[in-house]
């Protein structure tokens, strides 16, 4: 024979070189792989999938997209860009954690992150292999907290991150300067931290959110900058797919503590840039759209309209009503006065 036959759809051979149709057994489904493509089977691992019977290995997600983790996903389409989401408890758990190790001596480190909490105390911690923390990121209102080694600077920030909305932050920080970018708002900050080198090659641990933390992260990078040829990303998108060098978002897939909701709802648009909510409403930013919440008085989805209040007004004796916001008036006659013109003169 100059080619060999197909077993049936949904069967397989477990070793080459098989010579009837009674070696066919079952393969393995779409979702899942074995080392021989045929049962026993085990689901793609999170971040993977498989779109075919009989498959030996299953294909990573692009980029930073990941998997549900309750889903043999089949198929590309079963990728997403996804969301840490941190309910703020203090235990440990609640934390993600990622090791990593640079393979030479960092003396410029670059991180950038989206987030969005309700509460946002510790952003991010790096501690050595004796749990000693080499670099903490906290906010207090108005202000950036960076520790660096023990070294302490604080960075106003302008209330920038006490909205409760996506924000982009990132972080430049070499032996003798800070540089934050907060949406897009830069502040460049020298420091007196004697230190030539910021990480050196041994073992870190990166943990972000826990402590205080209430919200959540996306699109997390971490860069060894001391490259001559490092460029810091200029386009400020949810999903960019940048990948650090140090460490990748992609690598927050499979830690354990948060909550990780896929698709991401990170929102780079900020829908209230233009401040469309009519006589004093505020504007609640949301990911591709916008909501107002109207003060008293005022209705509709802009809050354009001003409720009439003359609706079922108490104006006595022939007086006119004259609406106002929240409120009214009445315009007595020469015969009456009084708050509602309930006096007869």
């Amino acid at each position: 024979m100059t080619s060999c036959l197909q077993c049936p759809n949904g069967t397989s051979t477990p070793f080459v070189a098989s010579v009837d149709i009674g070696q066919c057994v079952e393969a393995c489904p779409p979702g899942y792989m074995s080392p021989t493509g045929t049962i026993p089977c085990s689901p793609c691992d999170v971040g993977t999938f498989s779109t075919a019977y009989g498959k030996t290995q299953c294909t990573a997600c692009p980029g930073s997209k990941t998997t549900r983790s309750n889903l043999a996903a089949t198929a590309i389409e079963d990728c997403y860009e996804f969301d840490m989401e941190f309910s703020g408890d203090t235990y440990s758990y609640e934390n993600a954690s990622v090791l990593f190790t640079p393979t030479s001596h960092v003396t410029s480190l670059y991180l950038a992150l989206w987030m969005k909490c309700s509460t946002c105390y510790r952003i991010l911690e790096i501690t050595d292999e004796h749990e000693i923390p080499m670099l903490t990121v906290t906010t207090r209102v108005g202000f950036l907290d960076i520790t660096l080694r023990g070294c302490e600077l604080s960075i106003p920030v302008h209330g920038l991150l006490d909205s409760p909305r996506w924000h982009h932050l990132s972080l430049h920080i070499t032996a003798s300067f800070v540089t934050t970018t907060v949406d897009e708002i830069e502040q460049h900050v020298s420091h007196a931290c004697a230190y030539n080198e910021l990480l050196v090659e041994k073992d870190y641990m990166l943990v972000v959110g826990g402590k205080q933390y209430t919200g959540s992260v996306t699109s997390f990078n971490l860069w060894n900058a001391s490259s001559g040829d490092f460029e810091i990303p200029t386009i400020l998108r949810c999903m960019d797919n940048q990948l650090g060098n140090l460490v990748a978002w992609k690598q927050f897939q499979d830690v354990d503590g948060p909550f990780l909701r896929t698709p991401t709802q990170c929102d780079d648009v900020n829908n209230c840039a233009s401040y469309p909510c009519k006589n004093g409403g505020t504007c609640l930013d949301g990911r591709d759209a916008f909501a107002c919440s109207c003060n008293n008085g005022f209705r509709g989805d802009m809050c354009e309209i001003n409720i009439d209040d003359c609706v079922g007004n108490s104006c006595q004796n022939g007086a006119t009503c004259l609406d106002g916001d929240d409120s009214y008036t009445c315009q007595c006659n020469p015969q009456s006065n009084g708050s509602f013109c309930e006096t007869i003169i």
